[in-house]
C-alpha cells in the first residue's frame, strides 16, 4: 500500500489544483479513488491508509460547505491515526476539526482542539505547525472579540513565520494583526483611523529594545 499512502500524502499537503482549476474534476477523482481503496485499505486492517483517505475527503466536503460531512469524517480519521500514534496527522485533524466546528457555530469544543494541537506541536517542536496553530487561534480569539489575546497569538505566529523565512506568511501576520487593532479603533463609538500594515512594522521597530509592560503613562504620551 506504499505508493497508495504516497498518493493520499501528496493530496493531503495541498497537490489538488483550485477550484478555478478544475476543482470539481479532482474532487470526483479523489472520490472514486477513495472509494476503490479504503475497502482494501480496511480489508487489511491498515488504519492509516483509512485515515488518510478519509481526513482528505472531509477536506473536500469542506470547501463545499458540507461541515456536518466534514466533522464525521474527521472524527473518523482521528480514531485512525490515534491507533497507529500519528502524532502529525492527529495534529492537522485537531486543527481541522477546529475549523470545521467554527464554520458551524460549535464553539465549546474549538478551542480545546486548537489546545490539544498546539500542545502537540509543541511536543514535537514542529514550528511551522506551532506558527500556524497560533495564527489560527489568533483569529479565533479575533472571532470572539478577545483582542489582546488575539493580538498575543498573531505577533508570536508572526514571530516564527519571520524565523522560518515564510516571509509570505509574516506578511499575512502583519496584516491580520492591522486588521485587529483596525476593528477595535473603529468600534464601540471609536472613530480612529485604519491602522497599516507599514505603521505595524514601523511600531514593531521602534520598541524593538521594549522590556516589560508599558505603563499608563507610557501609553497616554
Amino acid at each position: 500500500h506504499s505508493a497508495l499512502r504516497a498518493g493520499l500524502d501528496g493530496l493531503s499537503t495541498g497537490a489538488l489544483p483550485l477550484p478555478e482549476r478544475g476543482f470539481e474534476l479532482a474532487a470526483d477523482r479523489l472520490a472514486r479513488f477513495a472509494a476503490g481503496t479504503h475497502g482494501r485499505f480496511a480489508a487489511d486492517d491498515d488504519q492509516l491508509g483509512m485515515g488518510k483517505i478519509e481526513h482528505n475527503l472531509a477536506g473536500l466536503h469542506f470547501i463545499r460547505d458540507r461541515y456536518v460531512v466534514a466533522e464525521t469524517l474527521l472524527r473518523q480519521a482521528y480514531r485512525h491515526y490515534e491507533a497507529v500514534n500519528h502524532r502529525n496527522g492527529l495534529t492537522d485533524i485537531d486543527n481541522n476539526l477546529a475549523t470545521v466546528l467554527a464554520a458551524q457555530y460549535k464553539f465549546d469544543e474549538v478551542e480545546a482542539l486548537y489546545e490539544r494541537a498546539l500542545a502537540r506541536a509543541e511536543a514535537g517542536q514542529v514550528e511551522v505547525d506551532l506558527a500556524m496553530l497560533e495564527c489560527n487561534m489568533g483569529c479565533f480569539a479575533l472571532y470572539q472579540g478577545r483582542f489582546e489575546q488575539a493580538l498575543d497569538y498573531l505577533e508570536r505566529s508572526r514571530r516564527r513565520y519571520a524565523a522560518l523565512q515564510m516571509r509570505h506568511e509574516s506578511a499575512s501576520a502583519d496584516q491580520e494583526i492591522a486588521d485587529v487593532l483596525t476593528h477595535v479603533r473603529s468600534s464601540w463609538g471609536n472613530s480612529a483611523g485604519a491602522v497599516t500594515v507599514d505603521e505595524v512594522k514601523a511600531v514593531r521597530d521602534q520598541t524593538a529594545g521594549k522590556v516589560g509592560a508599558y505603563t499608563e503613562a507610557e501609553l497616554n504620551c
